[in-house]
Parts: structure tokens; C-alpha cells; sequence
């Protein structure tokens, strides 16, 4: 499902600032970053089921990152797959074109998901949702904001504001990258949720309990047959990819990795 926060205009050096958990079924098999497409570069982890990914970014530094929508009805197992969709953002030749090609996708098509992509200069997160007449892509402003599996900042997961401010630390924005990089491990590292009476309520047809909806709430999750399976990082300038790290494995356990060099070879 994943949880993707964005730093965008915070940082003194690096103008967007990339910080996600990818959460899945333990089951479901994925590689660390690969190569998707050496000529434009594009470096992304893999799911091996259906042969997209979750989030990547390209080498002039245009990322997308892609989170489910939380079910609140059965998925539908004939739906497009919406991994495809995060590599075809990324072959269109900038965040206007990419948002064009959001907008003209057919929400009937895929099982919900949200999106955050864009570049150092332009953002936009979108929401596609079966039920929708249509996807609803908007400007990200500058500032701290998180993508759970609902839209942009939802006010109704509460490690949505939690993680935001553990982000909007007064020290980020004259960090220097290891200091990021620890800040931000610690960050999506977190267990905190709060408890089941705590929630606010969940929409009629959500297929989960009050404690799984509990556990879900953290930002770093651990649950018997799901979880947090690992972490990306990334800080991008103006046409460039600065630095792109990669956790296999939950945050609280593993150590992050640079993949700017596969990036940058690609």
C-alpha cells in the first residue's frame, strides 16, 4: 500500500525530497532497484508478479511514486495493473506531460491508487478511484506532505500528521545527507499507532478489523502476513538526482544503499 512523504522546497541544497515506506504482502515477490528503461534511465524496485514498481525515478531527475487505494470494496483481479502506470508517468517528457497522461487514464480500468510525481521544479499527486468520474490530479505546494493509501494529507490517518512532523524538523533544512539520511530512517522506522478506539471511523465496506486498521496507522508496519518491506530515498535538484537510497527490508532492521549509480549509468 506504501506511505510516501515529500520534502518540496524545505531543503536549502535539495529542492525535492523523497521519503517512503513500501508496504505489501510478504508473500509477494519484488527485487531492489533495476534498471526499467537504460535509455532513459529510469531505476525503480520490481514487482515480479506483474512487472511493474511501486516507485522510480529517471535520471534527469523526474520521480513517481504510487500508493493503493485502502480497499473499501473487493478488488476487481481483471484490473490493469497499476505498476505500469508509475513507468508510463515516467516516459513522458515532463510533469505537464505526465500529468496529462494521468488525467486522460480511465479510473474503471484499475483497482484505486494515488500517485505523487514530478521534479525539483513542478509536483502534482493524483487520486485514481474506480469510482470516480474521472482522476483528480493536483499541484503539490511547497511544504511537507504525505501520501497514505487516501489522498494527499488525509486528515483521517493519523500518521499522516506524525510523520509530517517528524519531517518538519527545524534542522532539515540545512542538513547535510547523512544527517537527512538518519533523520529519515528513524522516521519511517516508526511503530507508534495509535489505539483501536482512537480511529477515527472507518468507511462502510473497509475489509479490516479495528486493530488492523491500528496497526496499519504506523508508518513502519508488522503484521503476520504484511508489512513494511523497504524504504526509498531520494533528493533531486533541478535536472539531476543528487542521491537515491534503497532499504530492503523494514527501516527499523535494514541499512539504506545508494542506487545513484545505476541511476546515473542507466
Amino acid at each position: 500500500m506504501c506511505t510516501i512523504a515529500v520534502l518540496r522546497g524545505v531543503h536549502r541544497q535539495f529542492p525535492l525530497l523523497v521519503v517512503a515506506n513500501r508496504d505489501e504482502v510478504l508473500a509477494r515477490a519484488s527485487t531492489p532497484p533495476v534498471l526499467h528503461d537504460a535509455a532513459l534511465g529510469i531505476v525503480g524496485g520490481r514487482d515480479v508478479e506483474k512487472g511493474g514498481t511501486w516507485l522510480a525515478v529517471r535520471r534527469d531527475g523526474l520521480f513517481c511514486g504510487l500508493t493503493n487505494k485502502r480497499p473499501e470494496r473487493p478488488p476487481n483481479p481483471d484490473a490493469r495493473s497499476r505498476g505500469e502506470v508509475v513507468l508510463a508517468v515516467l516516459r513522458a517528457p515532463d510533469p505537464h506531460a505526465a500529468a496529462e497522461l494521468v488525467a486522460s487514464l480511465s479510473p474503471a480500468d484499475y483497482n484505486g491508487f494515488n500517485l505523487v510525481f514530478g521534479d525539483a521544479n513542478t509536483l502534482f499527486s493524483a487520486s485514481v478511484w474506480p469510482w470516480l468520474p474521472g482522476p483528480e490530479v493536483t499541484p503539490v505546494p511547497a511544504g511537507v506532505h504525505v501520501l497514505p493509501t487516501s489522498r494527499l494529507d488525509a486528515e483521517d490517518y493519523p500518521k499522516v500528521a506524525r510523520l509530517a512532523a517528524a519531517l518538519r524538523h527545524p534542522a532539515v533544512p540545512g542538513e547535510d545527507w547523512p544527517a537527512l539520511r538518519a533523520r529519515f530512517q528513524a522516521a519511517l522506522a516508526d511503530h507508534t499507532h495509535p489505539a483501536p478506539a482512537e480511529l477515527p471511523a472507518a468507511p462502510p465496506g473497509t475489509p479490516f478489523d479495528a486493530a488492523t486498521l491500528a496497526a496499519l496507522d504506523a508508518v513502519c508496519i508488522h503484521l503476520p502476513t504484511y508489512g513494511t518491506r523497504s524504504s526509498t530515498l531520494l533528493a533531486l535538484a533541478p535536472g539531476a538526482v543528487r542521491h537515491a537510497e534503497h532499504c530492503e527490508g523494514p527501516p527499523c532492521r535494514g541499512a539504506f544503499v545508494s542506487f545513484a549509480g545505476l541511476v546515473a549509468a542507466g
